[in-house]
C-alpha cells in the first residue's frame, strides 16, 4: 500500500518534471513545423540587415503618385494659446494607399512658427515632410 507522503511526493515530482519534458516535445515539434527557419542572428545591431516587415525602397515606401486632395475639416471654435494644426494624408505602405490623418489643436509656442506636414515630388515619388516647430 501506497503512504499518502509517497503519494503526493511523486505528484508533486511529476507537476514539476511534466512542463519541462512538455516544453521539449513542444519545441521539437515547431522545428519539424518550420525546417527551413534560419538560426537567430548574434549580430551586433550595427551589423545586422534591416528587418523585412517594412521595405526599404519601391513604390510600398514612397507613393508614386500624388495624395488626394486636402478634406475639408470643420475646425472648432478658437482656444486662447492654441493653433490649429491642418490634417495631411499619411502613406500607408501595407495598404499602399494614402490614409487621413485629422488635424488637431496645438499649444502656441512663443517665438515659434509652425510648419504643416506636405507631401513633396522628387523625381518620380512623392516624399512626405513632416511639419513642426520652427524658429521664427
Amino acid at each position: 500500500m501506497v503512504s499518502r507522503r509517497h503519494f503526493l511526493n511523486s505528484l508533486l515530482a511529476f507537476g514539476a518534471i511534466a512542463p519541462l519534458a512538455g516544453m521539449g516535445l513542444l519545441n521539437e515539434a515547431q522545428a519539424q513545423q518550420r525546417p527551413d527557419r534560419p538560426p537567430p542572428d548574434n549580430r551586433p545591431p550595427g551589423n545586422r540587415p534591416p528587418p523585412n516587415d517594412r521595405p526599404l525602397h519601391g513604390p510600398s515606401r514612397h507613393p508614386n503618385r500624388p495624395p488626394p486632395g486636402p478634406r475639408h475639416e470643420r475646425r472648432p471654435p478658437p482656444r486662447n494659446g492654441y493653433i490649429w494644426v491642418p490634417g495631411y494624408w499619411q502613406w500607408d505602405w501595407r495598404r499602399r494607399d494614402y490614409v487621413w490623418v485629422g488635424g488637431g489643436w496645438a499649444r502656441a509656442r512663443p517665438g515659434w512658427r509652425h510648419h504643416d506636414p506636405r507631401w513633396v515630388r522628387r523625381g518620380n515619388e512623392w516624399v512626405f515632410e513632416s511639419g513642426g516647430w520652427r524658429r521664427r
